[in-house]
């Protein structure tokens, strides 16, 4: 564990703590937050492992956990909660560059809370390595840095599971004008 003033506490392989005020506090000493997790291995909290680190910051309940690591690990433990892993190989690559470039255009989504995106479907469903699959990483790999542009911008790329025949307008749903977020049937393969 690693403070906010450099300060660095060991504690092997496992760790009990609890926040308070501006602090972690552990069986082997007081760190000020944020603190840093990391080792050799991935981390794992609440016995889901995670790639990166861990960083854990002040919140309104003592200390919130956040996950941080590349836009390419992170697509790692999205794309599977967001896409079926059986499906065809081009679905799941288009999905990995919808989700990689959703990610990007939202960073800063949550910055009033200390962090980028969470792990919810009000961003992207994240559940770390544990949602991990083969062919999904498959498709991170295969795609890698690809993103959707509109002009000199990151395109907006909202998905959603089933539209019920067809999407809406940008403007019925957010307002505002965006050329390509147009109303379209949805095409039906029988």
């Amino acid at each position: 564990l690693k403070d906010a003033k450099g300060k660095k506490i060991s504690v092997g392989t496992s760790v009990t703590f609890s926040c308070s005020g501006k602090h972690l506090n552990t069986p082997k000493g007081k760190l000020l937050l944020p603190v840093t997790a990391q080792g050799p291995a991935p981390i794992v909290w609440d016995k889901h492992p995670y790639r990166g680190v861990l960083r854990i910051v002040p919140s309104t309940k003592g200390g919130s956990v956040i996950n941080v690591l590349s836009v390419e690990d992170y697509l790692r433990g999205v794309l599977k909660m967001e896409a079926n892993p059986a499906w065809h190989m081009e679905a799941l690559r288009a999905q990995a560059i919808v989700a990689r470039t959703f990610a990007l255009r939202n960073l800063g989504r949550h910055r009033s809370q200390g962090f980028d995106l969470c792990a919810t479907t009000h961003c992207q469903v994240y559940r770390g390595i544990n949602a991990e699959d083969p062919r999904t990483d498959k498709a991170v790999a295969a795609t890698r840095g690809m993103v959707l542009a509109a002009g000199k911008d990151i395109a907006l790329t909202a998905y959603h599971s089933d539209s019920g025949g067809a999407t809406a307008n940008v403007q019925d749903v957010w307002g505002g004008n965006i050329p390509y977020l147009k109303g379209q049937p949805e095409p039906v393969a029988y």
